[in-house]
């Protein structure tokens, strides 16, 4: 029994090492996205994100005269935009791949 629980736990301990060895070689994946707020409420609604969420890199600090440029990974991805959709800011995606 013994033996057994040493072989699991040996096996075990090899994968974690390799899953944690694949994670820095395969870094999170980000995207960057522009918002255009055109309205006092949208500026003010970016303006709470760029405050508040610690989750996405803001490059540039929300403004009505220019687009904003947010930096987001894709594990946060969907739920920003379904933000921002819901919010009535227009977006686009300037760059699709930060790392490529």
């Amino acid at each position: 029994m013994k033996n057994s629980f040493r072989a699991l736990s040996h096996i075990f301990s090899h994968y974690s090492v390799n899953l944690c060895a694949i994670n820095l070689f395969y870094p999170p994946r980000f995207q960057v996205l522009r918002a255009n707020a055109t309205t006092p409420e949208q500026l003010r609604t970016l303006s709470e994100l760029y405050e508040e969420d610690t989750r996405i890199d803001f490059w540039t600090r929300p403004s009505a005269q220019r687009g904003t440029d947010i930096m987001v990974p894709l594990d946060h991805l969907d739920d920003l935009k379904e933000y921002l959709v819901a919010q009535n800011i227009p977006f686009t995606v300037m760059i699709g791949d930060v790392q490529r």
